[in-house]
């Protein structure tokens, strides 16, 4: 028995999700640089004013750019700051140089303007995840990714641009600089990109009886190759993995799921490596779309050094599965 290929009305309810910086520069004079990131310090990182440590961009935004990606790949856990200098002429017999903060309390307004509710004339940020713009001017200060992208469901690219209503007339331009910050995941594997044979390995392994594993290069993951998966007529079953944390420290869990929609017995969490019951838990029930679905948790360590992560539902005395991609786990 294999997984599903297509569910004909899934149900979502748990994630563990990460995706990794990409880099996409769409501009002139555009640079692009990796680092590294130390665990849970990616907001304290930004606030310090220190490198960028998964992701960062550079380059000129001219006056007549409306809008331009800087930065793809953000994910959960992703803190982004924009800084700019420069200055932008609106090019009208009564416009003026202006730096990237625009004109102060002088918002668009209109649907006209790019940004109605940011400065008109300044640098303007939007995330793409969710259409939403928002004022990003000569330095946006620190900003969380999670909450942005628990709202959309779009491409996690951000972009950025000019808020004019009239753009041929301009001249000059603004330096831009993008950097991101994100938390590495505590979870091994959670792609499930590195397992090597359908049998979960790598640290994930089975609960209950019913038959699970892994998808391989069978066009059923989120992203990538390969997922894993849960198909089972009854009891409870699920995959899991030992993480460690640090003790009372705030960790989040997301993930992206799709099920069979023929149960609500789904549940998510985290419970002390050396069993018991979950110290942080949520449930999932039926989606009415065909689609991955993202799941969230927020949960505190507590005492402990090490947990389990564990996805997985009750079944429903049916034949019912569930696929699970892009597991993660990291502290915020």
């Amino acid at each position: 028995m294999e997984s599903m290929p297509t569910p004909p009305s899934p149900t979502g309810r748990w994630i563990h999700l990460l995706v990794s910086a990409v880099l996409v520069a769409g501009m002139q004079t555009a640079t692009a640089s990796p680092a590294s990131a130390a665990p849970g310090d990616a907001m304290q990182e930004c606030r310090a004013g220190q490198s960028g440590s998964s992701a960062s961009w550079s380059g000129d935004i001219v006056g007549t750019t409306k809008l331009a990606t800087t930065v793809g790949g953000l994910k959960p856990g992703s803190v982004i700051r924009i800084t700019a200098s420069g200055s932008v002429h609106n090019g009208s017999w009564f416009g003026q140089w202006r730096g990237p903060d625009g004109s102060p309390g002088d918002p668009g307004g209109t649907a006209s303007w790019p940004a109605a509710r940011v400065n008109k004339f300044a640098l303007y940020g939007k995330w793409m995840r969710t259409g939403e713009t928002f004022h990003a001017g000569s330095d946006s200060g620190c900003l969380d990714y999670t909450s942005v992208w628990r709202r959309g469901n779009h491409v996690d690219d951000l972009a950025v641009g000019v808020n004019d209503d009239v753009m041929d007339d301009n001249n000059g331009s603004f330096r831009v600089t993008v950097r991101v910050w994100t938390n590495p995941s505590e979870v091994n594997d959670g792609g499930f990109e590195r397992q090597p044979g359908r049998s979960l390995s790598l640290g994930w392994v089975g609960e209950g009886t019913g038959f699970k594993g892994v998808d391989i290069n069978r066009g059923l993951a989120r992203v990538g190759r390969n997922n894993a998966f849960i198909r089972t007529t009854t009891g409870w079953n699920a995959v899991a993995q030992p993480i460690k944390v640090v003790p009372h420290r705030r960790y989040r869990m997301a993930a992206f799921v799709r099920t069979s929609g023929n149960f609500t017995g789904g549940v998510y969490g985290v419970r002390p490596a050396s069993g018991g019951s979950a110290i942080a838990h949520a449930t999932y029930g039926e989606y009415a779309v065909t689609r991955y679905r993202p799941v969230v948790l927020d949960f505190d360590s507590g005492s402990s050094r090490s947990l389990t992560v564990f996805i997985g539902y009750w079944a429903p005395g049916v034949d019912s599965w569930v696929q699970i991609d892009d597991v993660q786990v990291w502290a915020h």
